[in-house]
């Protein structure tokens, strides 16, 4: 009896090493992985914005006129974030499909027919998501307008400050700043309530 508890004993050990290793093995490849992809994220966020800062000063006066200051501060801040923000999840358009398949196969074997229902649901939720998404998608669009308001408006106090305080414009700039502001949080409250 002590013979046949000893390989079983051995293996018990084996898989308790196998199942600390496996999750650590697999935390430092993750890490690793978003490390590197943030890196690549970062270095493509600055390329754009560099892009975008020597477009700006190579655009003539009457160019520089027709864009406003808080769409280009926008597109520098914002939009080179959102291509950074891809680069973080850019493996999850190849690897949830990969996931999903697994499951479901592990599943099948679990459960058998079972599975097909929880597929079912799951395909059924899809069009759902994509409207939530959509709906997002317009809302990140309405507060992109009225941040670049903002940002407008900020500048002009900024750029103009001398003015505005000889001439006691204070409440009328801090009311305009402030209509956009209330704006984007209006827009931002809808936006947490969709998520």
């Amino acid at each position: 009896m002590g013979e046949v508890q000893c390989p079983i004993q051995a293996v018990q050990a084996s898989y308790c090493i196998g199942l600390f290793l496996a999750p650590a093995i697999q935390s430092l490849c993750e890490n690793h992985q978003q490390y590197l992809l943030y890196l690549v994220g970062t270095r493509m966020r600055n390329s754009l914005m560099a892009a975008i800062y020597r477009k700006c000063l190579h655009l003539s006066n009457s160019s520089l006129q027709e864009e406003s200051t808080g769409r280009v501060v926008t597109l520098m801040s914002n939009d080179a974030q959102k291509l950074q923000d891809v680069m973080m999840a850019i493996h999850a358009m190849w690897g949830s499909p990969l996931y999903i398949i697994a499951i479901l196969v592990l599943l099948y074997q679990q459960v058998k027919w079972a599975t097909f229902v929880g597929l079912g649901i799951m395909l059924l939720l899809g069009p759902m998501s994509g409207k939530l998404a959509a709906k997002l998608g317009s809302l990140r669009r309405e507060i992109l307008q009225w941040t670049d308001k903002r940002v407008g408006y900020m500048n002009e106090v900024i750029q103009g400050i001398q003015m505005i305080k000889f001439y006691a414009w204070e409440v009328p700039f801090a009311a305009k700043v402030q209509s956009a502001r209330s704006q984007e949080a209006r827009i931002l409250r809808t936006t947490a309530y969709w998520q």
